[in-house]
């Protein structure tokens, strides 16, 4: 059985296997950009993929007539749905994407076939490249609308677009219809603004797709963020009531213990009594208050978080200096101050027992807060908008103190977050308006 009727008809299959591989390519390429990086070795994924469109290539060639293609866009979107297991599970995106993938397939092949059929004396060469290139720009400008991040959209939104695109493929089987029924197929002109205009809705189904998925992240973010600051509210409210008891019983114990040393020294053989009050008292010199600002909610901030990097070991140098009127509300000390300390605490909980430092710098001057943290810190690997991306099983919860910070931040001032090979730094102007 012959498969081709010209040597010609041979370069033209061979073309043909060519541009279905290279399309395959630029497909799995977008879906390295839409559903994350592939399970397996990218060199191995690409072979398979082009011996799979070299396979169907030629099985097409052995059931359809010489002279037609064997391998159009629609049958290489059609392969690449059996790579989607070599991606990371997400169902709601990946049959929402095929499906309005293969719309746009289908539409761009029957918007090609009413412009360029008509033309007489055409290359078939050049009109074979042209169909595919034009497919291979169509899947360039998909993969440069996407964010590349893996959220979802509630199910009934998920529900309308996908009645959108499968309204889409309907209207173009009724086009099809239509035109193949006809006397002269390409007598007419209006079939081609049509399928412009279906192209571009679902082309725009990703945009949309992709703006409803951040919307939706972003409120649960902000949610998250809220409830995160209501939680630290009260936390450092209890902490603050129990730290003014702790203070008092401080200064009560310091009385006592003075009290007990000048009865003490008034009685005979008492020196045994006396060196032991005077041990107490000096351990509770040792843990008098490490910081005084004059602004409690600060002071409160500060002697909580560095009493407990203190007790894990971790270096901490301060250099502080602002006047005690500073107008810093509790709820400005919890989220700035608080959450960077809690951010180098927990940078430093990944080094080793002598690795683990901070240094903080606070000055005011020209009615501006200087905030400057810098601690010890493994490099940072992954970035986002600005801001380090935790590498823990829930990034997502444990990435909200800074972004916390962020956007509090942006309505007082400025904010600058700096990384290198063995530290982490932040700084923050804020502006006393």
């Amino acid at each position: 059985m012959t498969y081709f009727q010209t040597t010609t008809d041979a370069i033209i299959f061979g073309l043909e296997v060519v541009l279905s591989m290279i399309e395959i390519l630029f497909i799995l390429r977008l879906f390295n950009k839409v559903f994350g990086e592939a399970r397996i070795n990218h060199l191995k994924l690409y072979a398979a993929a082009a011996i799979a469109m070299l396979a169907i290539t030629c099985g097409l060639r052995m059931v359809l007539n010489p002279v037609r293609p064997a391998a159009l866009p629609p049958i290489t979107v059609l392969c690449s749905m059996f790579f989607l297991l070599c991606y990371p599970p997400n169902r709601q995106k990946k049959v929402l994407y095929i499906g309005i993938l293969l719309t746009v397939s289908y539409f761009w092949i029957l918007l090609y076939d009413l412009i360029v059929t008509p033309i007489e004396d055409k290359s078939i060469w050049l009109t074979l490249i042209l169909c595919h290139v034009g497919f291979y720009l169509l899947l360039e400008l998909i993969r440069k609308t996407d964010n590349g991040k893996q959220w979802s959209i509630p199910f009934h939104l998920w529900l309308l677009l996908m009645a959108i695109t499968l309204a889409s493929t309907a209207a173009l089987g009724v086009m099809e219809y239509y035109i193949s029924n006809r006397e002269d197929p390409y007598s007419l002109t209006v079939e081609i603004p049509i399928s412009l205009i279906f192209l571009f809705i679902n082309l725009s189904l990703f945009v949309v797709f992709d703006k409803f998925s951040t919307l939706m992240h972003t409120e649960r973010e902000n949610t998250m963020l809220e409830q995160q600051v209501q939680l630290q509210h009260r936390y450092y409210k209890e902490l603050e009531a129990a730290h003014q008891q702790v203070r008092a019983l401080h200064h009560d114990m310091g009385n006592y213990i003075r009290t007990a040393e000048q009865l003490a020294a008034k009685q005979d053989n008492n020196n045994e009594l006396i060196g032991f009050l005077n041990a107490a008292s000096g351990q509770l010199k040792e843990i008098e208050t490490v910081i005084s600002t004059g602004n409690q909610y600060l002071d409160s901030i500060l002697n909580i978080k560095i009493a407990e990097m203190l007790h894990e070991g971790v270096t901490v140098e301060t250099d502080i200096h602002v006047p005690s009127g500073l107008k810093l509300s509790f709820e400005q000390a919890v989220i700035i101050v608080g959450n960077l300390m809690d951010n180098a605490r927990e940078a430093c909980r990944e080094l080793q027992s002598g690795e683990r430092w901070v240094r903080m710098n606070l000055s005011y001057i020209n009615h501006t807060l200087f905030i400057r943290i810098e601690n010890s810190a493994s490099p940072i690997q992954i970035w986002d908008n600005g801001l380090p991306v935790s590498t823990k099983n829930e990034p997502f919860i444990h990435g909200l103190g800074l972004k916390n910070v962020k956007k509090a931040v942006e309505a007082l001032g400025t904010m600058d977050v700096e990384s290198t090979t063995h530290s982490f730094l932040v700084r923050i102007a804020l502006y006393d308006r």
